[in-house]
C-alpha cells in the first residue's frame, strides 16, 4: 500500500483487509488520531503501550531523534512494535488495536539502510518514508522491502 498526502481517493469507510503482520483478516479503518513520538524516548513508547489512546502511533527515527541516539531509537521502535503485536495476539483485538508506524530516516542519510533492514524484519504495520521527492525514492524502498509485508507510506 503506497499513499501520498495528495491522494484523495482513499476510502474512508471500514473494510476488511489481510493484516500485514498476522496474515489474518483485519478491519481497516480511517485514522482519526495519530500520535508522533520520538523512538528514542522510552517513557513515551511505554505510554503508547498502556495509557495513551490513539488510532496509530508513529515511532519517529528521523527529525525527532538526535544523531547519537539513532541506533537506540531504532531498536526501541522495533521492540515496541513487537510488543503491540504480542498484545494483539493475546487480546484478539486485531481490528481495534492501534496501527504501528515507523518513520525511517531519509534515503540520503547514513541511517537509512539500517532503518529499512530493521523495519523490514519488524512487526510494524507501516513504514513511513520522509522527504520523498522522486519516484526513485519509492523505488529504492520498494526494492529494500521486497517480500516484506509491511505497508509503505511516503510523505
Amino acid at each position: 500500500l503506497i499513499l501520498t498526502i495528495t491522494d484523495y481517493n482513499i476510502k474512508l469507510k471500514h473494510e476488511e483487509r489481510i493484516s500485514a503482520t498476522t496474515g489474518k483478516m483485519r478491519l481497516f479503518r480511517p485514522l482519526r488520531s495519530v500520535l508522533y513520538m520520538p523512538a528514542s524516548n522510552k517513557r513515551a513508547l511505554d505510554k503508547s503501550l498502556s495509557s495513551i489512546k490513539a488510532d496509530a502511533f508513529i515511532y519517529d527515527l528521523e527529525d525527532a531523534v538526535a544523531p547519537n541516539k539513532k541506533d537506540v531509537a531504532r531498536e526501541q521502535a522495533v521492540g515496541v512494535c513487537e510488543q503491540v503485536w504480542e498484545i494483539r495476539q493475546q487480546n484478539s483485538q486485531n481490528g481495534l488495536s492501534p496501527q504501528t508506524v515507523i518513520r525511517v530516516n531519509g534515503t540520503t542519510t547514513s541511517w537509512y539502510q539500517d532503518d529499512i533492514a530493521a523495519v523490514a524484519s519488524s512487526a510494524a504495520d507501516v513504514v513511513l518514508l520522509p522527504k520523498t521527492e522522486t519516484p526513485e525514492d519509492i523505488h529504492q524502498i520498494d526494492i529494500a522491502m521486497d517480500g516484506k509485508k509491511t505497508n509503505m507510506v511516503h510523505a
